[in-house]
């Protein structure tokens, strides 16, 4: 099957029920074909069983490592269990290289704020990354109008229901305030770490992590420049930045959020 597959670009997709699977030869087969894969992670499920203990073993399989739970512990408790899970797995997939980047978005239930699942996307690509959020914003505006209607189901509404969708999108959703704050705070933490850095970097770094297009991204970045947050060049003709822009802190930080 794999010297079959290896022979072209390929697109797998993993839709396991529950986490009950053998990851290893999964990993494994994804690490040696020349394309990209999608993972259904069941983040309900895996969020309520992750801590109890008859099923450590089987989450281990899913994990590809046995000693999953060492890590586990080590990280933040703020973190739900899910986040944590998701996080190993991410980064069992990167060290088997089986991808570079695995970004995610979470489907919320129908009638409920809760993340039933995560799609994860596996790549060697950058380029992917800005399809994949692009990608990201229609299929989370039809999930907003299967919930709305839902939750609104027999009332009538004074307004139209395309502003509506787009409006709690808007609000909640991919390049939100929220994920905005977010680009923001790990923008800042990489450059004081990294120091003066490409925009190819941190636009790598920013739409893998977090929910943002990239038009989004640059748009922010621009914004941070005027607030004396950022500091950059642009070559004339350019509003914002560009791969290969470089770009530093500026000495004195403020927020925008």
């Amino acid at each position: 099957m794999n010297a079959f597959c290896n022979t072209g670009f390929t697109f797998t997709f993993i839709d396991p029920t529950g986490w009950n699977i053998d990851s290893k030869p999964i990993f494994e087969f994804l690490r040696q074909q020349n394309g990209e894969f999608l993972i259904n992670f069941m983040s309900e499920d895996i969020n309520r069983f992750a801590t109890y203990h008859a099923v450590s073993s089987s989450i281990g399989q899913f994990l590809a490592d046995s000693n999953w739970e060492n890590d586990f512990n080590q990280l933040s408790t703020k973190s739900s269990n899910e986040e944590r899970v998701l996080s190993l797995l991410k980064k069992r997939l990167k060290d088997s290289k089986a991808a570079r980047y695995v970004p995610d978005f979470p489907i919320l239930k129908p009638k409920e704020n809760r993340i039933k699942m995560r799609l994860l996307l596996g790549t060697h690509s950058s380029k992917a990354l800005e399809v994949f959020r692009d990608v990201q914003k229609p299929v989370e505006n039809l999930e907003i109008k299967a919930r709305t209607r839902l939750r609104n189901k027999g009332q009538q509404s004074l307004f139209d229901e395309g502003d509506i969708f787009d409006f709690i999108q808007s609000l909640e959703g991919i390049g939100s305030e929220e994920y905005r704050k977010r680009a923001e705070e790990k923008i800042v933490q990489f450059l004081t770490e990294k120091g003066s850095s490409r925009f190819e970097n941190i636009k790598i770094l920013i739409l893998e992590k977090i929910p943002i297009r990239l038009t989004q991204l640059k748009d922010l970045i621009s914004l941070m420049r005027k607030q004396n947050i950022l500091l950059f060049d642009l070559p004339k003709r350019k509003q914002k930045p560009q791969d290969d822009t470089i770009i530093s802190l500026a000495k004195r930080q403020k927020t925008l959020f």
